[in-house]
């Protein structure tokens, strides 16, 4: 299976931050479609926090030659119903993170 997220900077300030969850749906032999769920945390104007999320599809392929993984952000058609799934798992998987956490305000 692929690297289950790739590191990326947050907020500019050089830090990495990784994704706090992946979902992967294999679509064909070493092709997986994937959903990245991010955290950000927002600061409101009269100083209160909250966290609230992002998220990311790409499909990563095994490279026949080299063997190294690659990203696209582009899906054939064939594909779009893991792009479908994938999402509206991370969506059921937000919601219930909202429900535990009871921070978000919307």
């Amino acid at each position: 299976m692929p690297e289950s997220g790739t590191a990326v900077p947050q907020n500019g300030n050089g830090e990495q931050r990784k994704p706090v969850h992946v979902l992967s749906y294999l679509v064909s032999k070493d092709t997986y479609v994937q959903a990245s769920i991010w955290d950000r945390t927002v600061s409101l104007a009269d100083g209160s926090t909250f966290v609230t999320h992002d998220v990311s599809v790409r499909k990563r392929y095994r490279e026949s030659q080299s063997g190294e993984w690659k990203s696209l952000y582009s899906f054939r058609g064939s594909e779009i119903y893991a792009v479908l799934h994938a999402l509206a798992q991370a969506s059921a998987w937000i919601l219930e993170a909202r429900v535990s956490a009871q921070s978000c305000p919307f």
